[in-house]
């Protein structure tokens, strides 16, 4: 955008454009404030920066290494699945999640494949995450299960994209906060990632959802996840 020509008819100049930008992704109307994203213009914080936050040069500092690491994982993520085809998770039958569109479509998918969903609730900036996608899934027990028997609904509760004015509940701005609101309501947790297996009825097929911490080894997740899919086959 390089002249005044190029704003839409409401903007009069481009802080104006900026402003709205800033307001619609950040909730906020106040400067400094910063973000780190990468190359989608996804941001790799939990939270943005601001003056009355971080003026602490230490903490600042530290909110930056944040954001590094963060960036670092992804692209060791992309090196791996670059450089091991046979872990590449593009193979699973995975999907992104961020409308009730979006849901809908991969519950009916789920109804003609007659497979289950593994709903999984994640980050851009979840740490914990990585981790568990890079080290726990390419387990050749849970890579088998995941490949052949499931499809992953991946949300993201951190996705700042503009959630639709049109939509009845004004307390949303972002499809990030409708889908940590789902979390919340549903799981009544706030981190991530966590995971439940359900069937396109959007019903839950196991006793309890997994998490990080509770099913970080590689046995315990296959475990739970044939008992979901034990469930399913039931049905």
């Amino acid at each position: 955008m390089d002249t005044d020509a190029d704003l839409p008819d409401s903007m009069n100049t481009i802080g104006a454009y900026w402003m709205n930008y800033q307001r619609m992704h950040y909730d906020e109307k106040f400067q400094p404030l910063f973000d780190i994203v990468n190359h989608r213009n996804e941001s790799l914080v939990q939270e943005i920066a601001a003056s009355q936050s971080y003026y602490d040069a230490k903490l600042y500092k530290e909110w930056l290494d944040q954001g590094l690491r963060s960036f670092r994982i992804q692209e060791d993520l992309r090196a791996r699945l670059d450089e091991s085809p046979p872990n590449d998770l593009a193979c699973f039958q995975k999907y992104q999640i961020q409308t009730e569109a979006d849901f809908g479509r991969i519950l009916a998918l789920s109804s003609s494949l007659n497979k289950p969903v593994l709903l999984h609730f994640t980050g851009y900036a979840s740490f914990s995450s990585r981790p568990f996608e890079t080290k726990i899934w390419p387990d050749p027990n849970v890579y088998h299960l995941l490949k052949n028997e499931f499809l992953i609904a991946s949300v993201y509760v951190d996705d700042r994209t503009a959630f639709p004015e049109i939509h009845s509940d004004d307390s949303v701005a972002t499809y990030g906060e409708y889908w940590m609101n789902y979390e919340i309501a549903h799981y009544e947790m706030v981190t991530q990632p966590i995971f439940d297996i359900i069937n396109h009825g959007n019903e839950s097929l196991v006793d309890h959802i997994a998490t990080y911490s509770s099913h970080r080894d590689p046995e315990l997740y296959s475990v739970w996840l044939e008992e979901g899919l034990v469930n399913f086959n039931k049905e």
